[in-house]
């Protein structure tokens, strides 16, 4: 009697696995299918973004063509990269170094300010 009572449970016990890994397997199908619809989402979202940065760059190189014909060229920072002109301690220019930059400093505001038109 005792085994029949002990297979009955051990079958019971067999069943409930059996609904808990269905319900376990549905549930994952389900998560699965969310995760896929958010994927589509996002994608959607990223080309919506990348096409505005597209619309928004052309219309950028429209307005500075503009600028262009008018005269009116956009700042653009001139970057003069010296390299190997130190001080004798200072071998390629690895250390900071202190240096004056007043003749840079001034040409740049005479050239930035020169773009400025001032209407009266």
């Amino acid at each position: 009697m005792k085994c029949i009572h002990s297979l009955g449970k051990a079958m019971r016990e067999k069943d409930a696995d059996e609904i808990k890994l269905k319900r376990d397997q549905a549930e994952r199908q389900k998560m699965a299918l969310n995760v896929e619809e958010a994927k589509t989402k996002t994608d959607d979202i990223k080309a919506q973004i990348y096409e505005d940065a597209k619309k928004k760059e052309a219309e950028m190189k429209v307005n500075e063509a503009e600028k262009a014909k008018l005269n009116q060229v956009p700042l653009k920072p001139v970057v003069n990269k010296v390299e190997g002109t130190g001080s004798v301690w200072n071998n390629n220019s690895y250390h900071w170094e202190q240096k004056s930059v007043d003749k840079w400093a001034e040409g740049t505001l005479k050239s930035v300010l020169a773009l400025f038109q001032f209407k009266f």
